[in-house]
């Protein structure tokens, strides 16, 4: 009976030895009844917990590992990667003008490596500065740190990380070539459509055209650009403040350059076209203003934030693109080139 007792015992503790949570803990002035996880990719709801005393736990071992994406049912969103480790997610959030901010932080298995190279990063920084020397190491450092996890999670979540902006295309490639099923996932394949579209509409590039339609009518960017017009390019949308706040400046030069070969049009992205309109009418936009741009746009042009700024030369080149094209700027950067 004693010896039955205890190996009872020892299953019990190797359970919980062998158990894998995930814990996560609340603090601030929202602290969520029930959050979910999802998959990163897909979207499917993987588990879902109550959160009891600022904190809920998820049991690993009913979720394959990968990246997964937390939710609450008051608002916040963040994704780290979930595996056989014990991982604890902590959630603060604070009171900012407007709503409430939240900060997260992940630790355990694969979410320390993602804190070890950027810490690796910034040694490289310190050290060598910026310039040259430091971009070939970190392009360095960052696909051995891909190539080496090919076959985890971790090279999903580096691959639609801003880092792999920093590779060449044919380390990509090889990347792709020791993992073909990395290429399969759909936010890997719509990020590097966006990669595709910042790459291809660099300074010095032709246009890419598009177009939007709404009520029946249709405007298509190549019918304005490359007509022998130096047009400025503004997308922005009704809900974005410091596109709002653009538009003194971009009125500025509609004035300044008015009767010139200049041409302006707004295009409106990811915004209720309503909304637009009301906003363009309350701001006095005097400009081509076009609304219900979508995603598509986001990703020929390879962009996320806005407002972005581009100017095209007469013949359809891409001049400047982003960066400085912002605030008194803009004026002056226009004069460049329009005399």
């Amino acid at each position: 009976m004693k010896t039955l007792i205890s190996l009872l015992a020892v299953a019990a503790l190797s359970v919980t030895v062998n158990a894998r949570n995930t814990v996560v803990n609340f603090s601030g002035p929202i602290v969520h009844d029930k959050i979910f996880l999802y998959d990163y990719d897909s979207g499917v709801l993987l588990d879902s917990a109550v959160v009891t005393g600022n904190t809920a736990i998820f049991d690993n071992s009913r979720i394959a590992p990968g990246v997964v994406c937390l939710k609450g049912d008051k608002g916040m969103s963040t994704a780290f990667i979930l595996d056989d480790s014990d991982i604890t997610v902590s959630v603060v959030s604070e009171k900012i003008t407007g709503g409430i901010r939240h900060n997260f932080s992940s630790k355990g298995g694969l979410n320390d490596s993602i804190v070890a190279i950027g810490n690796r990063l910034g040694e490289l920084h310190k050290t060598l500065g910026n310039g040259d020397l430091f971009l070939s190491a970190s392009k360095v450092e960052i696909y051995n740190t891909l190539r080496n996890n090919i076959d985890n999670p971790l090279a999903y979540y580096l691959l639609l990380s801003d880092l792999t902006q920093m590779l060449d295309s044919s380390m990509i490639d090889y990347l792709f070539e020791l993992n073909p099923k990395l290429k399969s996932y759909n936010k890997i394949q719509a990020a590097f459509a966006k990669l595709n579209g910042v790459n291809s509409t660099q300074p010095g590039n032709k246009f890419a055209d598009f177009e939007v339609s709404y009520k029946g009518v249709t405007h298509r960017l190549g019918d304005v650009v490359g007509k022998g017009d130096y047009v400025l390019l503004d997308f922005w949308a009704s809900w974005c403040m410091p596109c709002r706040n653009e538009m003194p400046y971009i009125k500025k030069a509609y004035d300044k350059f008015a009767g010139k070969n200049l041409k302006i049009i707004s295009v409106a992205v990811s915004d209720d076209p309503e909304d637009s309109l009301k906003a363009a009418a309350k701001m006095d936009m005097p400009w081509n203003v076009w609304v219900n741009g979508g995603k598509e746009i986001m990703t020929t042009y390879g962009f996320d934030g806005i407002p972005l700024l581009i100017l095209f030369g007469p013949d359809g080149t891409i001049l400047e693109r982003g960066g400085t094209l912002r605030g008194e700027n803009i004026t002056e950067i226009l004069a460049k080139y329009i005399k």
